[in-house]
């Protein structure tokens, strides 16, 4: 294990001498803590291993074979003992070797743009569960804000109802605000355990390690003047199916030179009684008198069609689903787009409580305007999720990458 990562592990899943860790990550630090801890990505890799070993098996030399035999022979007074010693090998044909590399180079491809279109799929859900946490942790900041305010202007209201500038009513309603607060705060927090599991797991981060999340999750407008197509073209998973289709291909050719699939070689020392001896050569050549393979050429010949058919449909389903992320960002930024610097910052809370106060506004009119700030900042909250998610689709999808934080 290298210095960096053994500084990593020791950093996420604290060492011996401590029970408990904290770990910042920023939103950059993913694609490296991917790599170095994660399961997920050390699953993805024994997969392109599994295949690379499979590779491996079927293009290696078979070894020889040593064979002895001894017969005896009488026949009345006479005795014969004979013994042979010899080495046979099967030999694969120069072109059905050939064809097999062939298929398995194509085969390796095919698993190693495979795990590239895992892997970025791993980064794009790994990115938008630290989004979702980011963006829920500051949701229940601005809640908690409202409710702090509220609190605060409780001794006010009261003093208002006594003096009978409010009516019971109007302090009913303040005490079910706050109530439906407390009841959101709670449901955020439970939305915030589970999206930090979500996180916890595709790192690799263990219970006992906090977390804190170092990246502030703003909206930043992205350069989006391609068409969807590109993103099909450039899908490492749909490059994987043509190599598996081209490694089809490869199979067939090697199915049809299977008419004569190997020659077995021998050769070997053998001895008679009464001193006889020499040595015995042999040669052995399947023939192709009941069949010609023809039933596994036609085997892989309906693979390869189905495996046709199922690209084509996996084409355009991408297709499809390119073209609903690419209209589903660009309608998103014309709508983020609107909102102009710091989106619901705490001056305006701030503001409406002097409002209040100066009795500019009423309780009934800063209960409903605090209302609308709540709904309308979570409804914000789940545009800019909605909108990272799929950019971060989009770049998983196409290899490309399309935003920095």
């Amino acid at each position: 294990m290298s210095i960096r990562k053994l500084l990593i592990y020791l950093l996420v899943s604290g060492c011996a001498l401590a029970q408990e860790g904290t770990v910042n990550i920023s939103i950059d630090d993913l694609p490296s803590m991917l790599k170095d801890i994660s399961p997920h990505a050390e699953i993805i890799n024994n997969h392109y291993n599994l295949v690379k070993a499979e590779s491996d098996i079927d293009l290696q030399w078979s070894n020889p074979e040593l064979n002895y035999t001894r017969e005896y022979v009488e026949n009345n007074s006479l005795k014969e003992t004979e013994q042979l010693f010899y080495v046979s090998k099967n030999f694969s044909m120069p072109w059905n070797h050939l064809q097999k590399k062939k298929m398995w180079d194509a085969e390796l491809n095919a698993a190693g743009l495979d795990k590239e279109q895992s892997k970025n799929n791993l980064l794009a859900s790994a990115r938008t569960a630290y989004v979702h946490l980011a963006l829920l942790d500051k949701q229940a900041e601005k809640h908690s804000s409202i409710k702090n305010i509220l609190s605060d202007l409780g001794a006010v209201v009261n003093s208002r109802q006594q003096e009978g500038a409010i009516s019971s009513l109007e302090a009913e309603l303040l005490s079910m605000t706050v109530f439906a607060l407390e009841a959101d705060i709670i449901k955020m927090q439970k939305q915030n355990k589970q999206a930090e599991m979500q996180l916890r797991q595709l790192l690799g981060i263990s219970e006992s390690t906090e977390i804190k999340l170092n990246t502030a999750v703003v909206f930043n407008k992205i350069q989006f003047d391609v068409s969807s197509e590109l993103f099909t073209n450039d899908s490492p998973g749909l490059k994987a199916r043509q190599k598996s289709s081209e490694a089809l291909k490869y199979s067939i050719s090697m199915e049809k030179g299977n008419i004569f699939p190997y020659v077995t070689l021998s050769g070997g020392y053998k001895t008679i009684d009464k001193g006889w001896e020499g040595y015995t050569l042999g040669l052995s050549l399947p023939l192709p008198l009941l069949n010609f393979n023809r039933p596994q050429i036609e085997k892989q010949e309906t693979k390869l069609r189905i495996l046709d058919l199922q690209n084509s449909l996996y084409k355009q389903e991408l297709q499809s689903r390119a073209n609903i992320l690419t209209s589903s960002v660009k309608t998103s930024m014309e709508l983020l787009s609107k909102q102009n610097g710091e989106p619901y910052s705490a001056e305006i809370l701030e503001n409406l409580k002097v409002a209040y106060r100066e009795g500019t506004v009423t309780l009934a009119e800063l209960l409903s305007m605090f209302n609308i700030y709540r709904d309308s900042y979570k409804e914000y909250s789940e545009q800019l999720l909605s909108h990272y998610q799929a950019v971060f689709e989009l770049e998983a999808l196409s290899g490309r990458q399309l935003i920095t934080f």
